[in-house]
């Protein structure tokens, strides 16, 4: 059984390690945010998806970090659910009050799933920026 819960500081270790299987870059711990969403497998006390949603003190919320756990037992289910699993991070950043919702990604998959369930992608030429004030 599958089943979407709030996440927990330890799920930030699990989303680093799922993000490294992936070979991409783990994030700092202090970057997540504290709200976000796991779906897991009841059955087999897997995590499948992770989550974060960055509140704000405007009408706008942001969606990110979005990761598959590349080791799941039950990948094609797991690819299935995909698009559930951002639908219901968007219900839950709409709990908690916000009415509009943005997100980045470069991943082809999650681009074609956001505009599948109407995200519009408002530029082609834009570029992401981070920096780390020491």
């Amino acid at each position: 059984m599958l089943q979407v819960r709030e996440t927990t500081p330890e799920d930030i270790k699990s989303t680093n390690k799922w993000m490294l299987a992936w070979n991409k870059n783990e994030r700092e711990e202090h970057l997540y945010p504290t709200k976000g969403l796991i779906l897991e497998d009841t059955d087999t006390g897997e995590g499948m998806w992770a989550g974060y949603v960055w509140i704000t003190n405007s009408a706008i919320a942001y969606i990110g970090f979005v990761t598959r756990n590349p080791n799941y037992s039950k990948k094609k289910i797991a690819k299935q659910n995909k698009e559930n699993f951002l639908r219901e991070l968007i219900s839950y950043a709409n709990k908690l009050g916000y009415s509009y919702i943005t997100t980045w990604t470069e991943d082809p998959f999650l681009i074609s799933d956001y505009k599948k369930i109407g995200f519009t992608e408002t530029s082609d030429k834009t570029s992401e920026f981070i920096l780390k004030i020491i």
